[in-house]
């Protein structure tokens, strides 16, 4: 379809271009209930057995489509659409999507967590995957995040595990939520990707031990510089909470520990770089 520039029309004029362009879309108030949803969500006043996510603007609207996920909800605002780029990307998405509705310029605003969100908002199924996939896989490299309480830098950890070619995220003692916001753009689309796993240590030790996986904690406390230490062909590397470290069930399962060691005045490192740090170097030690 054509760009269609709606700046100089009124409000009644674009939204007649709107129901023109999309016969699906209907325009909808504050107080209608996937309005709701969307509030609910940001704020997580309700259950959500769905696993549903929010995601807003042109990058979001990408990424979605770069992963092949299909919203269930569109929200759209035409006041806040000024691009081809954006139209072009709400064409795509409106074919997909289960639900489209449009809203005024207030009633988006009201709604939207970012100020550059172009009038485009997406609900979507937040995907888990499972150990049982990576049964057998030769060169597995896992990143465990054990207990991190921080949104942001649990997606600077899955933004680095994808730019490492790590094969999943795992999620222990989990403390942050996985359909956060600023997770989701901290991990600059990289939570849509990586494949995202959630289970408890113990199941995590014993598919370790049963694969020849390496378990390796981050502390800095640890016997071995990181980057004096050989890694093995199948490596799990464990980070901790910002402020507690390691849950004390990881000392207990064998595991190697490797430091990075500090030159300066601070102890350690912010959890997102060092996982960054051991990351790389176990890529470039293979």
């Amino acid at each position: 379809m054509s760009f269609v520039d709606h700046t100089p029309l009124s409000t009644e004029e674009a939204q007649q271009v709107y129901k023109k362009r999309y016969p699906a879309l209907h325009f909808i108030g504050k107080g209608h209930g996937a309005i709701q949803r969307v509030r609910h969500l940001y704020k997580n006043t309700k259950a959500n057995p769905d696993r549903l996510c929010a995601i807003e603007g042109i990058w979001g609207a990408e990424q979605l489509l770069k992963a092949g996920i299909r919203p269930v909800l569109l929200i759209i605002c035409p006041e806040r659409i000024y691009t081809a780029q954006a139209q072009q990307l709400v064409d795509r998405l409106q074919a997909q999507a289960e639900e489209f509705y449009a809203v005024s310029g207030k009633v988006f605003d009201s709604l939207s967590e970012d100020p550059s969100a172009a009038g485009i908002l997406c609900v979507f199924p937040f995907c888990y995957s499972s150990l049982k996939p990576l049964k057998n896989k030769a060169g597995l490299r896992l990143i465990v995040l054990d207990g991190v309480e921080i949104q942001g830098n649990a997606g600077t950890i899955l933004r680095s595990a994808d730019a490492t070619g790590f094969d999943a995220a795992v999620f222990t003692n989990r403390k942050i939520r996985l359909n956060h916001p600023k997770f989701l753009r901290a991990s600059m689309g990289s939570a849509l990707t990586v494949p995202i796993i959630e289970t408890d240590v113990q199941t995590l030790s014993a598919f370790c031990r049963e694969e020849n996986v390496e378990v390796l904690l981050a502390d800095t406390d640890g016997a071995v510089d990181y980057h004096k230490k050989h890694y093995a062909d199948k490596t799990a590397l464990v980070v901790g909470s910002e402020k507690y470290g390691l849950h004390k069930d990881w000392y207990t399962i064998g595991a190697g520990a490797v430091r990075i060691p500090m030159h300066g005045a601070v102890d350690s490192l912010n959890v997102a770089i060092a996982a960054t740090v051991l990351m790389y170097e176990s890529i470039r030690d293979r």
